[in-house]
C-alpha cells in the first residue's frame, strides 16, 4: 500500500485470505524452502553453483518420479518442465518454485516476495524492481506480477 501498488480494500482482502492461501500452496512452499536451503548449502562450498544447480535439478526430476509413481499427477505438474529449466539456471534456479506459486496465487507470490526482500534488503520487492535495470526488471516481473485487484 505505501508504494501505491495496492489499495487499502485490496490490501485488506489479501489478508483475509492470506492463512487460506498459505495453506492451499503448503505443497509448493515446502519445495521453494527446499530449493532455498539447497543454495545456502552449497553457497559456502568450493564449488557452489555447480553443485547447488544439480542438486536443485535431482530435486525437481526426483520429485517428479516419485509423485508420478505415487499417482499424484496434480503433485508431479508442480515439478514441470519450466520449473527444471528455471532450476537449472545458476543464482536464479533458487527461485523456480515461484512459477507454480504464482499460478496458485499470484497474489500469495507478491506478498511473500515483497515481505521477504523487506527483512533482508530494508526494501520492498516493488523498490527493488522500480531501481532494477531492463532485464533484471523484466525478469523479476515475470516471476512475481503485481495482482489483479479483482
Amino acid at each position: 500500500m505505501a508504494d501505491g501498488v495496492l489499495s487499502k480494500e485490496h490490501a485488506e482482502a489479501l489478508r483475509a485470505s492470506l492463512s487460506r492461501r498459505i495453506e492451499a500452496s503448503h505443497y509448493v512452499l515446502g519445495h521453494l524452502g527446499a530449493h532455498l536451503a539447497i543454495t545456502a548449502v552449497f553457497a559456502f562450498d568450493v564449488l557452489p553453483i555447480p553443485l547447488g544447480t544439480a542438486s536443485r535439478v535431482a530435486w525437481v526430476v526426483g520429485n517428479r518420479l516419485v509423485e508420478s509413481v505415487r499417482g499424484h499427477r496434480d503433485r508431479a505438474g508442480v515439478h514441470s518442465f519450466a520449473v527444471l529449466l528455471l532450476a537449472a539456471i545458476p543464482w536464479l534456479g533458487c527461485v523456480a518454485y515461484l512459477l507454480p506459486l504464482r499460478r496458485q496465487s499470484a497474489e500469495l507470490t507478491f506478498v511473500l516476495a515483497n515481505r521477504v526482500w523487506l527483512s533482508r534488503k530494508g526494501c520492498t520487492y516493488e523498490q527493488f524492481v522500480a531501481r532494477a535495470r531492463f532485464p533484471v526488471r523484466r525478469i523479476a516481473r515475470w516471476l512475481v506480477p503485481v495482482p489483479d485487484p479483482r
